[in-house]
Formats: structure tokens, sequence, C-alpha cells
């Protein structure tokens, strides 16, 4: 709910401009990376919770990789640190991850 509210009710609210004098920050995309990275997140849970750890680990980051590979790894390592029993299949969905950006590199450069 937390995160359907961020995305539907704040998100749109936020000004969509650089803020500073270097012309570097935009708030709105900096809150559309953050709930990229909590819909990876909640996704690879939900997925865990239906299929079990490793198949849902191995779906989010190949799934994650499509959107944001780099989000991925952050989520990756948070949950490293969280759960270090899952390395093996933290790893797999790291590569899962940077599997997916190949094949959309790949896509698009064809």
């Amino acid at each position: 709910m937390t995160l359907a509210i961020f995305v539907f009710v704040i998100i749109p609210f936020i000004p969509d401009r650089t803020i500073d004098p270097w012309m570097l920050i935009n708030p709105k995309s900096l809150a559309q990376i953050m709930a990229l990275i909590a819909t990876l997140e909640f996704g690879g849970y939900v997925t865990e919770r239906f299929a079990g750890q490793r198949v849902g680990l191995l779906a989010t980051g190949f799934f994650g990789g499509f959107a944001s590979s780099t989000a991925v790894f952050f989520t990756v390592t948070k949950m490293a640190k969280a759960r270090p029993e899952a390395h093996r299949a933290l790893i797999g969905a790291g590569l899962m991850a940077t599997s997916a950006t190949i094949i959309l590199f790949t896509v698009i450069t064809t």
C-alpha cells in the first residue's frame, strides 16, 4: 500500500526540473528510481512467497535487469547483508540481471 501511494499519489506532485545550479539533481527522477528499487524488492518478495526463494530471486534478477540492473544489484547487495545464507541465489539473481541487460542491449542495437 505504501508503494502504491508513493507511486500514484506522491510522485506526480514532485517537481520535474533540476533544483541545483549544476543542473544535475532532478527530484522526480530520483523518486522514480526509488520507486523502481522498491517495486523490485516487493516483486521479489511476492515471487519468493509463491515460488520459493531460489526461483523468486532468479525471476527478480531477470525481470529487474530489463528495468535497471543497477537497481537489481543495489537490492541484491542489501539482501546479501540481511540473508547471507542465500548467497548462491543472490549471485544467480545478479547473473540473471546481467543476462537481461545484455538481451535488452542486443535487441535495441539490432
